[in-house]
């Protein structure tokens, strides 16, 4: 196969290369494109030629990408974010008539921290707008902010990793939670309670320790815990068959203790409050629909 020039590539199809990796069939990129399917069909012949690859085989659910293909994915997305952000006149992102999915990655306490004031402003300023949540483990996290398969994620992982963003919101303090018929619930918890106590602890996907036990490891609190769950909903539940504690946000605790289903305490130690962050992608730092998002985050929450 000769080698490969870059005088040889028309990028008249970069575009098409794009659509088709976003919309996954010839079909759907001519119509995204607003060109003839034979047009598009015949970039893609040309591609294929250019990469000396098929890029895409059909399957029973459409076309797949091949490895080149997905290769070449980040690189054509970030050329075209790019163009439209930088080169285009009026590419920029239009809240008021944009059809966009925004896909949020958040714990089951972040949505209830974040969509509950998010969600009504976002109708209001975006009202075709679709938001989706979605729970990506933190150690796949930057891929997904990558690939856009994510465009934020919303909650208290620090990710100091090369290529992301993240800006604090705000902080808040932890409480102890239980049953509102626990032995102690007519007076404070103190230390030696706590410590005594059996613990639900919480965990995040590939962890085996508690959520918060760095805040309480470093007051050298050590807690029995008697089982573990990835889901701070289901804490009241499993706190009303008995003497538990759980250690939680103090936004969660107040909302349990609203509906009746807890009771709370401050905590029994002085631990750091905690820092609620939003995360990007360095490549769509300069996005327009994703800078419009991440505003809107912001002002919502920084001041809280």
């Amino acid at each position: 196969m000769p080698a490969m020039h870059w005088k040889d590539f028309d990028l008249n199809l970069l575009p098409v290369l794009d659509a088709l990796l976003r919309r996954g069939s010839v079909s759907a990129a001519a119509e995204h494109l607003g060109l003839a399917q034979p047009a598009v069909s015949k970039a893609l012949r040309r591609l294929r030629l250019y990469f000396g690859d098929p890029l895409f085989v059909r399957t029973g659910r459409g076309m797949a990408p091949t490895p080149k293909a997905m290769e070449l994915a980040p690189a054509v997305a970030q050329v075209m974010e790019t163009a439209r952000a930088r080169l285009v006149p009026g590419a920029g992102f239009d809240p008021a008539t944009s059809q966009r999915v925004f896909t949020l990655s958040m714990s089951d306490v972040a949505e209830l921290v974040f969509l509950p004031t998010l969600l009504p402003r976002l109708q209001a300023l975006a009202p075709q707008v679709t938001l989706r949540v979605v729970r990506v483990p933190p150690r796949e996290l930057d891929a997904a902010l990558e690939q856009r398969n994510v465009d934020l994620a919303l909650g208290s992982a620090r990710l100091a990793r090369e290529g992301l963003f993240q800006q604090q919101l705000f902080r808040h303090p932890l409480a102890c939670i239980a049953s509102p018929r626990h032995p102690a619930a007519a007076g404070p918890l103190g230390l030696a309670d706590y410590r005594s106590a059996g613990h639900i602890g919480v965990t995040t996907p590939g962890a085996e320790e508690d959520i918060f036990e760095w805040a309480l490891q470093e007051h050298a609190v050590t807690r029995r815990f008697v089982m573990f769950t990835p889901s701070f909903m289901v804490l009241p539940m499993l706190l009303a068959q008995g003497d538990l504690l759980a250690t939680v946000p103090q936004r969660l605790a107040d909302t349990f203790v609203g509906y009746g289903a807890v009771h709370a305490w401050p905590m029994p130690v002085p631990v750091a409050p905690l820092a609620l962050r939003q995360t990007w992608h360095a490549r769509f730092h300069h996005d327009p629909a994703n800078a419009w998002l991440r505003q809107l985050v912001c002002q919502l929450f920084q001041a809280a």
